[in-house]
């Protein structure tokens, strides 16, 4: 939209996603509020794990919900626009900053579980900060940031162009995250020592898995700006070129 130089359609869209976002966030750590105990039962939480599970659940989950969720979809909104390094800085920072007070808060304070989950939810909290704050210090370059919290309103057409949009990528969001729980739900019930296995061998795999996802963050807004500016040709080019790079890697 941007690339069309559609400002409009493109702050009507980005308003949809802000406060759609939100009110999922809102309702979602209400029902883990109310159902905390009935959903760590179902994951696989027992006698042993459950005080934990709880403290660590209210704080990132509900507390810290929202701020993950906007950080997150704001930082997207950035990197959208070329601005890859901008929008990195301030998830960069905000990791960084919770390596730095797990410690302190666990160890320093005494506050065990709780004080990682607090420690978290302060650097989420960071995090949006930042990426809303430069979003916002250089409207120049993002025009449609202006104004974007001011309305709900968007046309239905637009409406259903991201429901039909974006509900396939809800959905494969959806059952990915259900088949994580269903698995991890698998494994609590063989013992402790087989969770924590499988979260150090996650690990491993997560240090290369950030390798594709770059990857995958640079092709996406490549091709997606030119295809927001009509040139299909040169996307296709791009697409082809990026992909081939992406498996050399």
């Amino acid at each position: 939209m941007p690339g069309r130089q559609e400002f409009q359609k493109a702050r009507q869209t980005s308003a949809f996603c802000v406060w759609a976002c939100g009110a999922v966030a809102v309702g979602y750590a209400l029902a883990l509020f109310l159902l905390q105990d009935t959903v760590l039962g179902l994951l696989g939480a027992d006698g042993t794990t459950l005080e934990y599970c709880r403290s660590y659940l209210f704080w990132v989950c509900v507390v810290g919900g929202l701020p993950t969720i906007l950080s997150s979809l704001l930082a997207h909104l950035v990197r959208s626009e070329g601005a890859a390094k901008e929008a990195s800085f301030g998830l960069s920072l905000g990791a960084v900053l919770n390596i730095g007070l797990d410690p302190l808060f666990m160890f320093g304070f005494h506050m065990g579980i709780a004080g990682a989950a607090i420690a978290t939810v302060l650097s989420r909290f960071v995090e949006l900060a930042i990426v809303v704050s430069w979003a916002h210090r250089h409207a120049v370059r993002f025009p449609y940031i202006t104004g974007l919290y001011r309305s709900l309103h968007i046309p239905g057409r637009l409406f259903r162009d991201i429901l039909r949009r974006g509900t396939p990528l809800l959905v494969n969001e959806g059952l990915w995250a259900a088949g994580m729980a269903m698995l991890n739900q698998c494994y609590s019930l063989r013992s402790l020592d087989v969770v924590a296995a499988t979260n150090i061998s996650s690990t491993i795999w997560n240090l290369f898995a950030c390798v594709y996802l770059a990857l995958g963050s640079a092709i996406s807004i490549m091709v997606g700006q030119e295809l927001g500016a009509g040139d299909f040709e040169k996307a296709k080019v791009t697409a082809r070129q990026t992909t081939a790079f992406s498996v050399a890697i």
